[in-house]
């Protein structure tokens, strides 16, 4: 509550600031207007993601928030991940896990990233959250976050909306930067780029590391706990050493663009090798994951622009399992790590011999065929054929490969057809949009050895999807918006073939399971100042998730301690919220920002959790900053904080710790100093501290916030 409080205070304390402008010569003006020249108005910004096609984002009747490259250069990332770039807009909820896991991103109190929420790298859908780490944040020239229900441009999982980071490239980024970087838990971060730009010509390529003695992800209190109050599978999750990892990302792109014919490509990719040791005895894991994007865009004369998206996604990932908890007789312990005494005859101790190796592989080959049509002034008319490809293949092991335990393999195979109109009328001060995308997907090629029936038959599934919006600018300040759409979630693959009939744990397929489905509306107010310093928004939302999939645990009829997993369309959730969003100039080279989200998503319809909160839809979160940037001097500083209410990590609501996560507030800060060199290329120094207070938090499921972290970084900038 008191987060609240202080919210509302904050939001009036900026809002009343004046614009320094007003009291200034026109010569302090004039130095002014050079050392803020990179600060965007919403007249100045051009995005891509809500529409699939350039538009200036005054002109959109939908909900889209820009983290330009500045912004994201001056925050300090304790986790490299894209979800730390996007965490302090409006309507974003972020949690924290460990360093080699995705940031779970949830989007206008959908929950659930996994299903719920659609990351992608340069417009271009990925396969899983998983993927999404190959992207260093070193190496992102911009994000986009998209609100609201967005399966009408790119299909599956937009639920919530849709998060784009658009990678480098060298029109971004000329030069050579070499740069080395010491942190907390004996943490190195070395770093080498190189872009340039040669006639119609760029190129970019850049090699970072990120090396780690860690920390304890999940320490042993927690596992006790858990083990304490009826989980003690957990205990197979504490870290009773730090996990050491080595992650390298290399990047590298190049682009061509014609400036008389209109004619350009690009194409890049984004490759992480994982090499993860610890946590426990044993336990290691290793893989490599990539992401490559490209395009070719062609304007045909008279008629429109023709793009052609492509790319590649992969994720491979190997691993061991060991006995874990295991419950001896005191007596018998020799020697072997006590997890938590049972009684004064029995304890639980981690056993390190590895049982088992698995194996897994997913892939993706993303085609987007879109063409542009301007059959007259004001008017654009986007047609588009997407087809995704995907394969996944999974082994599990023995402990000397001597024999496979386990073996599932499947492919997904997507194709859809999408249409949309953009007009502009009334001296272009109204836009309105209008769209719909029909998606059709199969399970194919399915071969699951654990499941009663190991090769059934395909599964084919359909959706249709619809979005619609009015923009009305009515002068240069204010603007008033409203948007209507609806989106589907496909569900997990294997929950439609796999049937698992041994341990104590079976799962029964469904493949009548339908796609669950979203409709949201809202209704939205922008404002900016006629100077620019002062911009401000303010949106409301309402939404329903319709067919919404559940988890239900039964008993076995005849079978003792046996549960039956089923998953079925049982639920219905209502969510409502506003967003608002705040971001002032105080005096020259200093600014300060405010995004504040009020959210309910509650449970309305289900066998056991109605009135339930939804997971990880927290009732309010936000963040607050202080950005101070000097270009003339070289000299930048950040202080920002994020919050957020308590939030569960299951639609069942657990009340114990760590399925009930806790509100929370961390602060952060970063300073930074360049300085020029006689030869005109410059060194940059900065110190960052990510939770500055050294704050203790539930970020994710199990995963114990690490407290703070600080790295001092030195930068060589040479230019050509």
């Amino acid at each position: 509550m008191y987060q609240r409080l202080f919210m509302a205070l904050l939001f009036l304390l900026l809002g009343t600031l004046p614009a320094s402008s007003q009291q200034q010569s026109a010569g302090e003006e004039m130095d002014e207007k050079q050392s803020s020249q990179d600060i965007r108005t919403r007249h100045d910004i051009v995005v891509v993601t809500a529409t699939k096609t350039e538009t200036r984002i005054d002109d959109l009747p939908v909900s889209v928030q820009l983290v330009p490259g500045n912004e994201i250069e001056s925050k300090q990332f304790n986790n490299l991940n894209i979800g730390e770039i996007v965490r302090d807009a409006p309507g974003v909820s972020v949690g924290h896990g460990n360093r080699n896991i995705p940031a779970w991103i949830h989007l206008r109190g959908t929950g659930y990233f996994i299903g719920r929420t659609l990351y992608m790298v340069d417009e271009i859908p990925l396969a899983e959250p998983m993927v999404s780490i190959a992207v260093n944040p070193a190496n992102v020239g911009s994000a986009e976050v998209l609100l609201g229900p967005s399966s009408s441009l790119y299909g599956a999982n937009a639920s919530g909306g849709v998060v784009n980071v658009r990678s480098l490239n060298g029109r971004d980024r000329t030069g050579i930067s070499l740069g080395i970087g010491y942190g907390t838990f004996n943490t190195y971060r070395p770093q080498f780029s190189i872009g340039q730009k040669i006639g119609n010509w760029d190129f970019f390529g850049s090699y970072n590391v990120d090396t780690s003695d860690g920390y304890k992800n999940t320490d042993l209190a927690t596992g006790v706990y858990l083990m304490k109050n009826g989980y003690p599978s957990y205990l197979n999750s504490v870290n009773i050493e730090d996990q050491h990892y080595t992650n390298h990302y290399g990047y590298s792109r190049i682009g061509y663009r014609n400036p008389n014919n209109g004619i350009g490509f690009t194409i890049g990719a984004h490759l992480f090798g994982e090499d993860l040791y610890g946590g426990r005895s044993m336990v290691y894991s290793d893989g490599i994951r990539v992401v490559s994007t490209g395009s070719f865009y062609a304007p045909i004369p008279r008629v429109g622009t023709f793009t052609f998206r492509f790319g590649y996604q992969s994720r491979r990932s190997d691993s061991v399992g060991t006995r874990g908890s295991v419950k001896v007789a005191n007596s018998a312990i020799n020697g072997r790590y006590v997890f938590s005494p049972i009684d004064e005859n029995n304890s639980y101790v981690y056993d390190p011999t590895i049982t088992r190796r698995p194996h897994s592989t997913y892939t993706r080959i993303p085609l987007d065929f879109q063409m542009d049509f301007r059959p007259f002034a004001g008017n654009s008319i986007t047609v588009g054929f997407t087809d995704l490809i995907d394969q996944s293949r999974s082994f599990t092991y023995n402990a000397d490969r001597s024999a496979t335990l386990a073996h599932t393999k499947y492919g997904i195979g997507q194709t859809a057809v999408y249409i949309q109109d953009q007009i502009r009328f009334l001296n272009d001060k109204a836009t309105l949009i209008v769209g719909m995308r029909h998606d059709r997907w199969n399970y194919h090629d399915v071969y699951d050895s654990g499941s009663t029936n190991q090769t059934p038959p395909d599964v084919r599934k359909s959706a249709t999807t619809y979005r619609g919006g009015f923009k009305y600018r009515l002068n240069d300040s204010w603007g008033f918006r409203t948007s209507v759409g609806n989106a589907f979630w496909p569900g997990n693959a294997t929950w439609f073939f796999q049937n698992l009939s041994t341990g104590n744990t079976w799962r029964e397929a469904n493949p009548q399971l339908k796609p669950e489905k979203t409709l949201m509306v809202d209704f939205g107010v922008d404002y900016i100042s006629a100077n620019g310093h002062t911009q401000a928004s303010a949106t409301p939302y309402f939404g329903r998730i319709r067919d919404a999939m559940n988890y239900v645990y039964d008993q076995h009829p005849t079978l003792p301690g046996v549960q039956v997993i089923r998953t079925s369309n049982s639920d219905e959730v209502s969510i409502k919220g506003l967003e608002l969003s705040l971001r002032q100039q105080i005096v020259s080279d200093l600014s300060g920002y405010v995004h504040f989200t009020l959210n309910r998503s509650e449970i309305t319809r289900s066998a056991k959790n109605k009135g339930n909160q939804l997971r990880n839809a927290p009732d309010y979160h936000g963040g607050f900053g202080i950005e101070y940037d000097n270009r003339r001097r070289g000299f930048g500083a950040t202080f920002y904080s994020r919050f957020s209410d308590t939030r569960y990590y299951d639609d069942d609501n657990t009340n114990l710790d760590y399925f009930f996560m806790k509100e929370y507030m961390t602060l952060g800060a970063k300073v930074r100093k360049s300085v020029r060199l006689n030869d005109g290329n410059s060194i940059t120094f900065s110190v960052g501290v990510d939770n500055l207070t050294n704050s203790k938090y539930d970020g994710e499921f199990i995963y114990n916030a690490p407290g703070r972290f600080v790295e001092m970084r030195a930068t060589y900038n040479y230019r050509f």
